[in-house]
């Protein structure tokens, strides 16, 4: 009989000790649980709030086509409703412009003797020109119909400009 008592006591000493397990791994589930979607809910809170920080700023997208290599040839560019068309003219060895004109307007007296490269950017058009003293970089705004911008040694302490970056700025 004692040997009943002592299996009875033990089995019901390792029925408690797995309700005890189960009671412990629920409540730590529960509490888990919980405590995740408390921290969901303050992630909602702050992505929501960045979206009201973002909502009326706009990003602006720059179009740009790049044209270089001209090497005194004749290049008509359209791009993003822009149309530029330069014809140079070889005089015994010496480039010159023909013809440069930026949505029909010709801008050929604005720059130097020739171009070497041009990029459309955004509502502008950076044009970097040379003729037999060196190379000048201009930047005609398509919004004043004007160069805005010459850039030749006066100006840039006694540097010719001989290359140019964009990089979207």
């Amino acid at each position: 009989m004692e040997m009943e008592s002592e299996k009875k006591n033990t089995g019901l000493y390792v029925v408690i000790a797995i309700l005890c397990v189960l009671v412990i791994v629920l409540g730590g589930y529960i509490v888990s649980s919980k405590l995740l979607d408390k921290k969901q809910d303050t992630q909602n809170v702050n992505n929501s709030s960045e979206e009201q920080k973002n909502v009326g700023e706009s990003y602006k997208i720059i179009n740009q086509k790049l044209v270089n290599n001209i090497n005194c040839n004749s290049v008509k560019t359209t791009f993003n409703n822009i149309v530029v068309e330069l014809k140079h003219r070889n005089n015994d060895g010496i480039c010159s412009i023909e013809k440069f004109s930026i949505n029909g307007k010709d801008i050929k007296n604005s720059v130097s003797m020739w171009v070497d490269s041009y990029e459309i950017y955004d509502n502008n058009l950076i044009i970097l020109s040379g003729d037999t003293s060196g190379n000048g970089l201009f930047i005609y705004s398509l919004s004043s119909s004007s160069i805005v911008v010459k850039l030749y040694p006066e100006n840039l302490e006694g540097y010719w400009a001989m290359s140019y970056t964009t990089n979207n700025n």
